[in-house]
């Protein structure tokens, strides 16, 4: 089975500064693997070590669409999965930043 996916990839900076010119933060701490904000409205985004982040809250909907109109293309990837046994494949679109995460990723 074949899925085809769009993924946003960024570092915490930028996440900080794509979230900062809409919405107040009010807090940011360490988590495991990444970094809590916190935002005003309630809103919570985990971004992640690796690039990858979350969005929870109430308004989340809102939030995980004004961070993908908002990131750059460079923080845009097509990520092709393919699901084989326990494997996961990652392609990442060439010629973005983001190309170092070209790998195999095992499933936990």
């Amino acid at each position: 089975m074949c899925n085809n996916r769009e993924v946003y990839i960024m570092k915490l900076e930028e996440m900080q500064k794509i979230l900062s010119e809409a919405y107040e933060i009010i807090d940011i701490q360490d988590i495991q693997h990444g970094t809590k904000i916190t935002l005003q409205n309630g809103a919570i985004v985990n971004v992640f070590n690796r690039g990858t982040y979350n969005v929870q809250g109430k308004c989340k909907d809102e939030i995980k669409a004004y961070i993908e109109e908002n990131a750059t293309d460079e923080q845009k990837a097509t990520a092709y999965i393919k699901k084989t046994s326990r494997k996961v494949f990652v392609v990442l679109t060439p010629g973005t930043e983001s190309t170092f995460l070209l790998c195999e990723l095992s499933m936990f």
